[in-house]
């Protein structure tokens, strides 16, 4: 399991760390609390999040 920081995600989907915080907030990307200050994503979740919102160009 790797684990990345909201900069590391944000870096993958060019967002912000905010962003990241708000998609983690929301419920729509998983995330693993550490301590109150400390999260991260797991890196398989990360590629999930990404499949799901994948579209199909026809």
């Amino acid at each position: 399991m790797t684990l990345l920081t909201y900069a590391e995600v944000g870096e993958r989907l060019n967002c912000s760390p905010w962003s990241v915080a708000k998609l983690t907030r929301r419920g729509e990307l998983p995330r693993i609390v550490l301590s109150p200050r400390q999260h991260r994503v797991d890196e398989a979740d990360l590629h999930a999040f990404i499949k799901d919102r994948k579209e199909s160009t026809r």
